[in-house]
């Protein structure tokens, strides 16, 4: 594993750019709701990093790939947020329906794990070794900019990677 991560870390920003949300249970009104909450969220995230490359005159769309064994919920929490927008505004750079595959077979759903288990353990262990070699990886509208790519949901303040830089700004 820590080989994958060392060339995770190796791919430096932009060649590799990572998306992650973490909600904690609480945070929803219904448990059932995380999934949908936290899916939104990843799509609205992945959304603004193309139209922030838009506006630097790279005008690309995006496409999702998606675990096949979820394709059923995913397909249609996609297609309500294309259609009817989310209630954060409309998604306008993600396109298409997602590609499906299996863990095994597709490279980018394997570094996704990767990258979800580094934040997993984060969160639920407190242990930040694996997620200190990617971070640097996580969208960020420059360099030296806090991980927009990076989001913790909790009801309360929390001393992580994610919320420490929230807090500063509304301060």
């Amino acid at each position: 594993m820590d080989s994958i991560y060392n060339l995770m870390a190796s791919m430096d920003f932009p060649k590799m750019i990572l998306f992650s949300t973490a909600m904690h249970i609480n945070r929803v009104k219904s448990p059932d709701k995380v999934l949908d909450e936290v899916f939104m969220d990843l799509v609205l995230r992945f959304d603004a990093f193309l139209r922030r490359q838009h506006a630097r005159n790279i005008p690309n769309k995006g496409l999702l790939i998606i675990d096949k064994a979820h394709e059923e919920k995913y397909r249609t929490l996609l297609a309500s947020f294309q259609q009817g927008g989310t209630k954060y505004g409309q998604i306008r750079n993600v396109i298409d329906v997602p590609y499906f595959g299996q863990g095994e077979h597709t490279r980018m759903l394997q570094l996704a794990d990767f990258c979800a288990h580094a934040v997993f353990r984060y969160y639920n262990n407190e242990d930040f070794t694996l997620l200190k070699k990617i971070l640097p990886n996580f969208d960020r509208q420059t360099r030296t900019s806090p991980p927009d790519g990076l989001k913790h949901f909790i009801n309360s303040f929390y001393d992580c990677q994610a919320c420490s830089w929230c807090n500063e700004r509304r301060t």
